[in-house]
């Protein structure tokens, strides 16, 4: 609960910059039948729009943006245990599948699956002030 004036922080993950993470999970949900998305507001775009209807002041916050390194391997097992909503719609049997078949996929493709690459990582934030 917020009392009138009180200020709302939400952020919309952006996703990631990685052309190999993009690859890798693309290549997991495309095996995995390619599920469609959790309802609800896909965009900050959009709760944007929802925020402003409702009288709110929409201010936009400086993107966060976190550079780090990571691994396929890595990637695959967060994939697996279904921890991002995308994933939510997807049953264990079906992620253990499509998680092993990119695994063969990404080795082919992407040699050592335990080498640490380069990641970026960006959040879209706003701030609500309610009216």
């Amino acid at each position: 609960m917020l009392r009138p004036g009180g200020v709302v922080l939400a952020s919309r993950a952006g996703g990631t910059r990685s052309e190999w993470q993009r690859a890798v999970r693309r290549h997991f949900y495309v095996e995995a039948g390619d599920p469609s998305w959790p309802p609800g507001i896909d965009t900050i775009e959009l709760l944007d729009e929802e925020m402003r209807s409702r009288g709110c002041a929409v201010r936009e916050v400086e993107d966060v943006v976190v550079e780090s390194t990571a691994t396929v391997s890595a990637l695959l097992a967060a994939l697996e245990k279904g921890i991002w909503s995308a994933c939510w719609s997807i049953d264990e049997s079906t992620r253990r599948r499509a998680v092993a078949a990119t695994r063969d996929w990404a080795r082919r493709e992407l040699g050592d699956l335990d080498e640490p690459r380069p990641t970026s990582h960006h959040s879209d934030w706003r701030a609500y002030v309610l009216p």
